[in-house]
C-alpha cells in the first residue's frame, strides 16, 4: 500500500499477469492498458538489456531472489527503482514476482553527496597549503599537490608509507608521533612546527594543524594535517 512500492507478477514470456494498485498509479495507466502492453516500454532504453538478462537469470536458475537497479519511464521523466525478482510457482504454473521500490530520492542524494565529495577532494588537492592525511596506523593516505611541491615527493611516492618514520627528521620523530597519536584520540593540536624531509635530502619547516578525522558513525579513522611552509 506504500506509494513508492509496488508488486507485479509476470508470465515467463515477460508479459504482465497482474500488478498492484500502487504500480498502476505510478505508471498512470489502468490494468487493461497494462496487460495489453509490452512491459519493456516502461523501462529506460539504457536499462532494457540488464532487465532482460536478470529476468532470464531468474527463470534459468529458478532463483528465489535476484536484485538490481533500473530506471522506469513515466511519460517525459524517469525514476530509479530497486528491483527484486523471484521465481515462484502458483496458479498452476511458474511465474516471476517483481518487487519494486522507488529509490529516486536516494539516488539524487547519493549523487549530490558524491558531487560534494569530489568538490572537497579537488579543493584539498589544489589548496595553496600542504595537506596530508594519515590512517590510524600512521600511514599516509592523502597528499595534496602543495605537499608534493614543497617536498618533491608525489602522492604516488608517499601513499602507504609511515609518515613519521619516513618523512620526519630523527630529532622530531617522537614529538611528532605524540602530536599525531593524540589527534587519533581526539586531542587536536594547532600551530606545531614540523620538519619534513624532502626528496633531495633537505628539510622544510611546516607549521602544522593536526585535526582528527572521523567517519559518518563518529569513529576516528585518521588525522588530517593542514600546514604552512615556514622554512624561509
Amino acid at each position: 500500500t506504500e506509494s513508492n512500492i509496488f508488486y507485479a507478477i509476470h508470465n515467463l514470456d515477460g508479459s504482465f499477469e497482474s500488478i498492484s494498485k500502487s504500480g498502476l498509479a505510478m505508471l498512470g495507466i489502468d490494468s487493461f492498458e497494462l496487460l495489453n502492453n509490452d512491459p519493456l516500454q516502461f523501462i529506460h532504453p539504457d536499462d532494457k538489456d540488464i532487465c532482460q538478462a536478470k529476468f532470464a537469470e531468474v527463470i534459468n536458475n529458478q532463483s528465489d531472489k535476484v536484485s538490481f537497479e533500473h530506471r522506469v519511464l513515466f511519460k517525459d521523466k524517469f525514476a530509479w527503482f530497486h528491483v527484486t525478482m523471484s521465481y515462484v510457482v502458483f496458479n498452476g504454473g511458474p511465474k516471476v514476482v517483481v518487487y519494486s521500490k522507488d529509490i529516486t530520492q536516494y539516488k539524487y542524494l547519493l549523487q549530490e553527496k558524491e558531487q560534494v565529495a569530489d568538490e572537497l577532494t579537488q579543493l584539498i588537492d589544489t589548496a595553496n597549503a600542504p595537506i596530508f592525511g594519515i590512517d590510524i596506523s600512521g600511514n599516509v593516505n592523502q597528499w595534496n599537490q602543495k605537499a608534493a611541491e614543497i617536498t618533491g615527493f608525489s602522492k604516488k611516492d608517499v601513499v602507504g608509507n609511515h609518515f613519521v618514520d619516513t618523512y620526519i627528521t630523527d630529532e622530531y620523530k617522537s614529538s611528532v608521533k605524540d602530536v599525531l597519536d593524540r589527534a587519533l584520540t581526539g586531542d587536536e593540536t594547532s600551530n606545531y612546527e614540523v620538519p619534513v624531509f624532502t626528496k633531495n635530502g633537505d628539510r622544510v619547516m611546516v607549521l602544522l594543524n593536526a585535526t582528527t578525522r572521523c567517519n559518518i558513525e563518529g569513529d576516528i579513522i585518521g588525522v588530517v594535517g593542514v600546514g604552512q611552509d615556514i622554512t624561509e
